[in-house]
């Protein structure tokens, strides 16, 4: 299946905490196609020169390259590489090669990015059309994110009912339920890590409060924020939500609620909130969660000043 020309079929750029969606959406083309997947590829990389190698992969030995994409995206180091060797190479060749798959919600495309090119929209059509898009565009199809035909239609839908029945399997199992308690703990260990960094400033103090092994808090009077993951039962993760909960004194300003679930039926992750499709890692919703805390402590500590209450 492979195009001689190319060292890779596909190379894959995104953020660390966009790891599994690249994982989840790879899984559908490692058997036949050849990938670049930079947490797959690093025994490749040991002692070569990483940036220059980077953009070797992304400026000329990729057919198809796969832009997991959100606003951060081109602004942490390798990210910046690979942007860079992807804008390069669309100077002589266009945005042909490369298909966008905005992931913010809303979704944003960046102002560099041709509108008329392929990008996709992942709320709409999850992994298994993400796979369908890239599969045709490898095979010269003229298919666009806005259209699939009946035959790419058929395999989602058989792709879709296996994944349903792998899903139910995986989620009733005690595996997945050791693994939502662990994906609770490394997110609260997030948390506390932006706290920690927070409290550096000479003035502003948060209180971090762990009142149980299933719920923190953060507090900055009026505000207090609750983090609380329920899981029920001990060999199932039915009716397993995390809660998140903005009071301000006893009342609540805001709730949101987030799944566990999968998108590979191996490892979890957050989606949400509510019933949105939107795919947290640990590390991308604490920082949604404490972002969020922030922009009303920030709104309150405003007021007071040009109240000047403050103190």
């Amino acid at each position: 299946m492979s195009d001689s020309k190319f060292k890779y079929d596909i190379a894959y750029s995104f953020l660390a905490e966009d790891e599994a969606i690249a994982v989840a959406i790879d899984k559908h083309f490692k058997d036949d196609y050849n990938t670049f997947l930079y947490s797959k590829k690093q025994e490749e990389l040991v002692g070569t020169d990483g940036e220059k190698t980077f953009n070797q992969v992304f400026n000329k030995e990729s057919k198809i390259v796969v832009i997991l994409y959100r606003e951060k995206w081109g602004k942490t180091p390798w990210t910046r590489i690979e942007m860079t060797a992807i804008r390069n190479r669309a100077l002589n060749e266009g945005y042909d090669f490369a298909i966008l798959i905005p992931l913010d919600e809303p979704p944003v495309i960046p102002d560099w990015y041709p509108k008329f090119n392929i990008w996709f929209d992942f709320k709409r059509f999850d992994i298994a059309g993400a796979a369908s898009i890239i599969k045709a565009k490898l095979d010269n199809s003229q298919i666009t994110s806005s259209f699939l035909s009946a035959v790419n239609i058929a395999e989602n839908i058989d792709k879709e009912i296996a994944f349903f029945k792998d899903r139910s399997v995986y989620l009733a199992s005690s595996e997945a339920r050791l693994q939502a308690i662990d994906l609770f703990k490394v997110l609260i260990a997030n948390i506390n890590t932006t706290i920690e960094q927070i409290n550096k400033q000479k003035y502003l103090k948060i209180q971090f409060k762990e009142t149980s092994g299933i719920e923190i808090e953060l507090i900055r009077h009026p505000y207090s924020l609750r983090v609380v993951t329920r899981i029920p039962y001990s060999n199932s993760l039915s009716d397993s939500h995390l809660f998140v909960r903005l009071y301000q004194g006893a009342k609540i300003q805001s709730k949101q609620n987030y799944n566990f679930d999968t998108i590979d039926c191996e490892t979890l992750t957050f989606i949400g909130p509510g019933s949105g499709k939107q795919i947290f890692s640990p590390s991308l919703l604490a920082e949604k969660i404490t972002t969020d805390f922030m922009i009303k402590v920030q709104s309150h500590v405003k007021r007071r000043i040009k109240e000047k209450t403050l103190f």
